[in-house]
């Protein structure tokens, strides 16, 4: 069959976990369901891994489910369900009712599908649920993000806690790196709920709804439902970074940076904190209603919380930064934030609006009614008109044999 790139590909179907070290391949396909609660029972179960160690390969689901990988990292490990993924694709994918532990000195990375790419992954159809707890970099899809992965019509349902000093949790993407090459966020969304440090102890760096920490990142026509309470930096789609472009995408969950003793705290409604060079974001035709807050105690260092944004980094300013924050036609809950500005560190106060007025078509100036939004009514919000992202139907491949190498049929590829 043909790849996302249009060679031919042939894979070996798989119909239980053990077949992958069986037949290693390359190229791997689920052929039904599997239960992979065994993984409970083995303490140096990592993931599983594609022949050659450097992570090179395509998984297709089938829109099969996998469901009870646990995995018990340890200090300095990279775990997932494949721990690691370079010049790799995953596909019409789901991995259910999964559990990461991390060592109580830090796991390094953990996500449901990967604890860390490197280069030109993409992930597609992909839907996750589980729960990671005490991880440095954790995602509800992947950890950390080297370079620039792609992630396409995919979502993460988890629950992620820490008590990591420093660490960085989103919905789909714990960190993302890449300085040098762009990684997309499309059609993805994410719900839970992350907590760091429930004592607010432990300053954490950045907590997002859908990536904790991002720099080099777009994210298009996605959604967050994630509750958080985190230290330092936290906002309703991405905690802390540069270089971010936000475009018809909304976020609806609680945003609460607080932190009792030394630290700072800041919350956005959709972005915690813009910081490093170059310093940049862009948001357009975008919206956030979830509550947002931000506090210290005591009360005696800095606080910032906004609507959209929480705080932009001035003193790089003194270093020969140049601020290029937009927000374009973008929009906040005024009532149920909690905030009268976008940023929390600014004057400027545009884009807050009563409920009634969130609900009013004549509000959203400039959006694409038509084809990426659904209009509001006067007991809703406007909607993503792709909002339901759900994986297909499975299909059942051939009856396999003793060493099976068939071509499955995949699904077409997602608009």
């Amino acid at each position: 069959q043909k790849g996302s790139s249009g060679a031919k590909q042939e894979f070996t179907v798989i119909h239980d976990m053990p077949q992958w070290d069986l037949f290693p391949d390359k190229n791997i396909a689920i052929g039904r369901d599997i239960d992979a609660s065994y993984t409970a029972n083995r303490t140096d179960f990592k993931g599983f891994h594609f022949p050659g160690g450097d992570g090179s390969g395509s998984l297709w689901g089938l829109g099969h489910e996998i469901k009870g990988v646990t995995i018990k990292g340890k200090y300095q490990e990279i775990v997932g369900f494949i721990p690691y993924l370079d010049k790799a694709e995953v596909r019409d994918l789901k991995i259910t009712n999964f559990h990461i532990t991390g060592d109580n000195d830090s796991t390094i990375a953990a996500g449901g599908v990967t604890g860390h790419t490197g280069s030109s992954v993409k992930i597609t159809n992909v839907h996750t649920t589980g729960t990671i707890k005490n991880a440095y970099q954790a995602g509800g899809i992947i950890g950390v993000i080297e370079k620039g992965t792609k992630i396409y019509d995919s979502s993460a349902k988890v629950d992620i806690d820490s008590s990591v000093d420093g660490s960085n949790s989103g919905g789909i993407v714990g960190s993302v790196f890449g300085f040098n090459d762009t990684s997309y966020i499309i059609n993805s969304s994410a719900s839970g709920r992350i907590y760091i440090d429930k004592n607010n102890n432990t300053p954490s760096n950045g907590a997002g709804g859908l990536v904790g920490a991002g720099n080099n990142l777009k994210i298009r026509q996605s959604y967050s439902d994630v509750n958080l309470l985190a230290s330092e930096a936290v906002g309703g789609l991405v905690g802390i970074g540069s270089k971010i472009e936000i475009q018809d995408s909304y976020a609806t969950g609680k945003v609460v940076s607080k932190i009792i003793g030394t630290g700072s705290t800041y919350a956005g409604g959709l972005i915690g904190m813009v910081f490093n060079f170059p310093d940049t974001a862009i948001i357009k035709n975008s919206f956030a209603t979830g509550e947002v807050r931000a506090e210290v105690r005591p009360q005696w260092t800095v606080n910032y919380a906004g609507g959209l944004i929480g705080n932009y980094n001035r003193g790089l300013l003194s270093l020969g930064g140049k601020q290029n924050i937009k927000i374009i036609n973008s929009y906040f809950n005024k009532e149920t934030t909690g905030q009268s500005k976008a940023i929390g560190e600014n004057d400027y106060q545009g884009g807050g609006k009563t409920t009634a007025e969130m609900k009013q078509k004549s509000t959203y100036q400039g959006w694409d009614f038509n084809n990426v939004w659904k209009a509001p009514t006067a007991s809703s919000y406007p909607d993503l008109l792709q909002k339901e992202i759900t994986a297909p139907q499975p299909i059942t491949p051939p009856t396999p044999q003793p060493n099976p190498q068939p071509n499955p049929q995949p699904n077409p590829q997602p608009n």
